[in-house]
């Protein structure tokens, strides 16, 4: 990777440091997906330290989550109008607010509130990065998968930290520790870009979106990441049920970001080359054949194999989504919808498969994926059509 391939600019027109605001954007998008990363860990200390049920549990990951995806929504349809530095910061301030509550509250109503508010910091964070990445970067699907690889590598830190911290309360210490992470983050959000997320932007180009491949897109990827959802929401859960113990599903989760870090890094490196029907489209195929070798309960070896190779095809998948959206719409309120969407499914996707898993078994789990993924790919196919019949000016589309 080189900077050079970068070209950024900020809202008075002078030339940006490219690699200062890769970092620093890198940064900000670890920041605004800690909810998803740590979903599985965060389920499970939930479960063992306050005797919540799968469904319960699940429910509190799904607030957070949803919020998380509905602040990215806000953001996108110009109901949050801020500067991109000033929404992360706002947002940092949330996140850290969101946490401290999360820490002391053990009323479940009022702790399923303090996840809600934690993740719509998040939401704020995680808008500020990806508006960034669609305006500020000529190769948005190359700068994607570049961010998340390096994203990666902050996760799989986070993993190996998790056990240790776990001496200090079942996600009592992690909370802790995530606050000062967040703090010390919040002193870099100010190298954001400080144009403005209005909508009102460039009216221009609010009359040029093509609604028809912009709803195929976000339906498509929507109706995936429920499907995935239920699995990841419960990856703590199929592990130990593998037979493995909680710290060696967090080594295992550790060890996985190898996998996203190849996946996201070939994204960065492939780009556009083979267009985007086949990424997308492999993409899919893979991370639910992923959830299916997961939750194949009565097969131990599976369940890594399944792990690695979900990580590293979602960590493929999503940069591709996101550049996807990036050519919609240049503003970047379309890559913010989408990532939005794409979250907020992925937190529903909790929820359902607590339901899943009380009322059928653990290994439905990969059923639910295989069948959200066959309606995905049908629509992708469509997605592919419009953009290859002119809907769309993309010549790397295949």
């Amino acid at each position: 990777m080189t900077v050079d391939q970068y070209s950024t600019v900020n809202s008075t027109g002078s030339s940006l440091s490219e690699k200062g605001l890769f970092l620093t954007v890198t940064l900000t998008k670890f920041i605004g997906v800690l909810g998803l990363l740590l979903m599985p860990l965060q389920i499970g200390g939930f479960i063992e330290g306050l005797g919540l049920g799968e469904t319960q549990a699940g429910l509190l990951a799904t607030a957070e989550v949803f919020s998380l995806g509905g602040g990215l929504i806000l953001v996108s349809l110009g109901i949050i109008k801020l500067p991109l530095n000033r929404l992360a910061i706002i947002g940092g301030v949330i996140v850290i607010i969101g946490y401290v509550l999360s820490i002391f509250i053990e009323y479940y109503p009022a702790l399923v509130i303090a996840r809600g508010i934690t993740g719509l910091g998040m939401g704020l964070i995680n808008a500020a990065a990806t508006m960034t990445i669609a305006t500020c970067f000529s190769d948005a699907d190359r700068t994607a998968g570049n961010v998340f690889a390096l994203v990666y590598v902050g996760s799989a830190i986070l993993y190996l930290a998790t056990p240790l911290l776990s001496q200090f309360g079942h996600y009592e210490g992690l909370f802790t520790f995530l606050i000062v992470i967040v703090g010390i983050a919040m002193l870099l959000f100010r190298r954001l870009p400080n144009t403005s997320t209005s909508k009102t932007q460039d009216k221009n180009i609010e009359r040029k979106l093509s609604w028809l491949p912009i709803t195929l897109l976000i339906s498509g990827q929507a109706i995936l990441f429920v499907g995935l959802g239920t699995c990841w929401g419960f990856a703590e859960r199929l592990g130990v049920n593998s037979g493995l113990s909680s710290k060696e599903v967090s080594f295992y989760l550790a060890w996985s970001a190898v996998a996203t870090i190849v996946g996201a890094t070939l994204a960065g490196w492939l780009g556009t080359r083979m267009g985007r029907g086949a990424p997308l489209i492999g993409g899919a195929v893979f991370a639910s054949l992923a959830c299916a070798l997961m939750a194949s309960t009565g097969m131990d070896w599976s369940y890594l194999p399944g792990l690695m190779l979900y990580q590293a095809s979602t960590a493929f998948l999503i940069p591709y989504m996101i550049g996807t959206a990036a050519l919609l719409d240049s503003n970047g309120r379309v890559a913010a919808a989408v990532v939005g969407t794409l979250i907020f499914c992925y937190g529903g996707g909790a929820a359902l498969g607590g339901w899943v898993i009380e009322t059928f078994s653990l290994s439905a789990l990969g059923w639910v994926a295989l069948s959200s993924a066959s309606v995905t790919i049908v629509i992708f196919f469509f997605l592919l059509s419009q953009l290859k019949n002119g809907q769309l000016s993309d010549p790397s589309t295949p």
